[in-house]
């Protein structure tokens, strides 16, 4: 059982829940893409699946940018350095970065019609990015914020929520 996460912790676990709201919106219509419709409604749909996907990109960057930039290398060399935990986990940022990415890009390129196929392809750039942050957000949750509360000392735990509030505000 661990013990109750210090404030920083709390804070970057708390941003998680709405975070998972808007994944959970965009995965619902991303899976269910091409079920229904016609060209001109899959760019409807892709297009309003683009405004989720933006709206929730805003917010995950201000919450990928605080663990990045402050907790992250606190963790870095407690934790085994590129062998370790936080390797990982900055490695699955970027996994799903590239996958918002390549949506993006790809739908640059969607103009008045699309077929269902290509449709479905566009939108599972979506999903892949919703199964690659759920993982992480669940080891972040259940085992990363629970070790750093543990490891570091309580001095740095203040210093990390000291951080983490004035890059809020």
């Amino acid at each position: 059982m661990h013990k109750d996460l210090s404030p920083a912790f709390a804070q970057l676990k708390n941003e998680h829940e709405p975070l998972r709201e808007l994944m959970e919106e965009f995965y619902e219509q991303a899976i269910t893409m091409g079920k229904t419709g016609d060209e001109r409604s899959y760019v409807e749909s892709l297009r309003s699946l683009e405004e989720k996907v933006d709206s929730f990109l805003v917010l995950l960057e201000e919450h990928s940018k605080q663990e990045e930039a402050i907790f992250f290398p606190m963790m870095y060399t407690l934790t085994g350095g590129e062998n370790g935990p936080i390797a990982v986990m900055e490695e699955e940022h970027k996994e799903a970065k590239n996958h918002f990415a390549r949506f993006k890009e790809k739908m640059s390129t969607v103009g008045l019609t699309i077929n269902k196929n290509t449709a479905i392809i566009i939108a599972d750039q979506v999903a892949k990015a919703y199964v690659v942050l759920s993982d992480h957000f669940m080891k972040e949750e259940m085992v990363l914020f629970p070790m750093a509360n543990q490891l570091l000392l309580e001095e740095q735990k203040d210093e990390l929520n000291r951080r983490l509030i004035e890059r809020k505000g």
